[in-house]
């Protein structure tokens, strides 16, 4: 559960922090993956250049050098 505190100083409706943190979250995890990926996309530009209050539901990642099964099994550690 997100505090109100966190709440009151964003000034944003909790389903939006909750995103939000949950996009960090994967942002996180993806550095620790152990092979190349780019973020493209919405997500990406806010992420990395412009930081405004642009919501998304989605990440946009390509991943290069890696198959199927080693991404599905990064992914299952992730959860």
């Amino acid at each position: 559960m997100i505090e109100n505190k966190t709440l009151l100083a964003t000034g944003l409706r909790a389903e939006f922090v909750a995103k939000e943190l949950a996009l960090c979250d994967l942002l996180a995890d993806l550095s620790q993956m152990p092979f190349d990926y780019s973020l493209y996309g919405g997500t990406a530009v806010n992420k990395v250049y412009s930081n405004q209050r642009c919501f998304s539901e989605d990440a946009n990642l390509l991943v290069y050098g890696a198959n199927a099964k080693k991404i599905g099994s990064f992914l299952e550690k992730m959860r």
